[in-house]
């Protein structure tokens, strides 16, 4: 089967943006500012990487990933309550 070549370089920009998005992921390990925008890049390349080819069911899963850990960690740490 012949695949057009828009799709086909729609799904290997989606897998690049996905990688890159996975390295800003592993970039924000920690409680910092750094780190802190390392994770939001990490969540819109994820978005990107959904729009880009949406059956990468990886993205999806990164991408919820992102948006608690960035909701939990940094939007709202830990208190002593």
């Amino acid at each position: 089967m012949c695949v057009p070549i828009s799709v086909a370089i729609q799904e290997m920009e989606g897998e690049e943006i996905y990688n890159h998005g996975l390295g800003c992921y592993l970039e924000s390990d920690t409680f910092t500012p750094e780190g802190t925008a390392s994770l939001k890049n990490a969540a819109e390349d994820f978005t990107k990487a959904v729009a880009a080819k949406p059956y990468l069911a990886a993205a999806y899963y990164m991408k919820g990933i992102t948006s608690i850990q960035g909701i939990h960690f940094y939007q709202r740490p830990f208190t002593e309550e």
